[in-house]
């Protein structure tokens, strides 16, 4: 259900774009990838949480990923620890 925020927001994204169109996407890469999972506590209506993933290499992000989170946790900490859980398989994968 998006709002007057969620429109803005939208409205700020859009006007970023098309004033950027000539910037090119440069990535360096580095020995090693970094990775960061961060999760968001109980942000759904059905009070689900919310991961996201992101691996840079270098210069700029090649892998991203942001999922809904399965089940339902009683903290923070925890949706943490289930967002890392829900991710590892990819770090380890790659």
């Amino acid at each position: 259900n998006p709002d007057t925020d969620d429109y803005k927001k939208l409205v700020h994204v859009i006007q970023y774009l098309r004033g950027t169109q000539e910037l090119t996407l440069m990535i360096k890469p580095s020995d090693h990838p970094n990775w960061w999972v961060d999760s968001s506590y109980a942000v759904h209506p059905d009070m689900c949480s919310h991961s996201g993933i992101v691996m840079m290499l270098g210069k700029g992000a090649v892998y991203s990923s942001s999922c809904k989170q399965k089940l339902n946790t009683k903290s923070s900490t925890e949706a943490e620890l289930v967002g890392i859980d829900d991710t590892i398989g990819q770090v380890l994968w790659t």
